[in-house]
């Protein structure tokens, strides 16, 4: 058994048994007025005492407009931070570099690519990127697939890094809070029967005819620091953003956080002038169902891998189901 992880942050560990998730789900964002509405007289001039009233939908559209301004300011700030922190070569200088550059996509209507990262949203993202060149018809398409062939899909928009890169287009890359992409790729591809091979491996074990589906979290980042420390390729799903799209390298125009991210879509539409129907549809799939909308796609591949010899022989179809039903709890609470 690996060495205990010395961690600041003490995230849970999850094992063969787990205790209630209590969850609140996210509250959608709402457009705040920062400055006092400016008050307008009435149309006859106002009341001797001073009445006024003020047009409820011109604030609305202050406020929205004021909040676009500082979230577009926000985008700036992180590329200027970017721009400095590759300046100092902090990145460039890494202890770990990473062998395998990421795929991007590349809108050619829009001219803006996008370098798809695992566990950042990289679903969301390849439906907003068909959508912006294929129109919302295929996009809705997108949505009653599988999340596996939706990923296995072969997009004409599809390039690669170094294409990217020679041409300096425009990029947009993600970004997300280190430890929680790590848990939601622990999540993902360990506590759900999706990877038995990953627990194998992180467990040490070579006898295949042993069951490998309790690992707890502490043992999975220890095992990704051992393979990076001993300079192998670690997976994408859990390798650091700058070693899979070359952050330095690309011509990043906007870094979009997990944590913000429906707000930062909506900025990066809007400064890209995309049509009222495509943008209308990305942020009603974003904001109304995200979650909702994947969650089909999500479960068929679940018990699609649950159905292969080496899972179905260690875990009942009851675990099954209910790793399927606490993982959606843990990543509502992680999103």
């Amino acid at each position: 058994m690996s060495t205990p992880v010395p961690l600041s942050l003490q995230l849970p560990t999850l094992g063969a048994s787990l205790t209630p998730w209590h969850f609140r789900l996210p509250q959608p964002a709402v457009f705040q007025n920062t400055r006092p509405p400016t008050p307008s007289t009435t149309a006859s001039g106002g009341s001797p005492g001073g009445f006024f009233h003020t047009n409820s939908e011109s604030s609305v559209l202050i406020s929205k407009d004021t909040f676009m301004v500082s979230q577009l300011n926000d985008l700036e700030q992180r590329s200027m931070h970017l721009n400095t922190t590759c300046f100092k070569d902090v990145l460039l200088n890494a202890l770990y570099k990473g062998t395998e550059r990421g795929r991007f996509f590349h809108s050619k209507i829009y001219n803006i690519a996008y370098c798809k990262v695992p566990k950042v949203g990289s679903t969301f993202w390849t439906l907003l990127f068909t959508t912006l060149d294929n129109g919302v018809d295929f996009g809705k398409k997108l949505l009653e697939k599988k999340r596996s062939s939706l990923h296995a899909g072969r997009y004409t928009l599809s390039f690669s890094f170094t294409y990217v890169m020679s041409a300096k287009i425009p990029t947009i890359l993600p970004t997300r809070d280190p430890y929680s992409r790590l848990y939601s790729a622990f999540i993902d591809k360990s506590y759900l029967p999706i990877r038995i091979n990953t627990n194998y491996a992180v467990l040490g074990m070579q006898n295949k005819s042993l069951c490998a589906t309790d690992v707890s979290f502490q043992e999975f980042l220890q095992w990704i620091l051992n393979e990076a420390k001993a300079g192998k390729s670690v997976d994408q799903h859990w390798a650091p953003i700058y070693s899979i799209c070359g952050s330095c390298e690309v011509n990043a125009q906007y870094i979009v956080k997990q944590e913000t991210f429906t707000n930062d879509i909506g900025a990066v539409l809007q400064k890209l002038n995309v049509s009222s129907e495509k943008y209308n549809f990305i942020m009603h799939t974003l904001k109304g169902k995200r979650i909702q909308s994947s969650l089909p796609g999500i479960v068929a591949t679940i018990l699609e891998r649950s159905f292969a010899p080496e899972t179905s022989r260690c875990m009942p179809w009851l675990e099954v189901t209910r790793r399927i039903w606490r993982s959606f709890q843990i990543q509502v609470k992680l999103y």
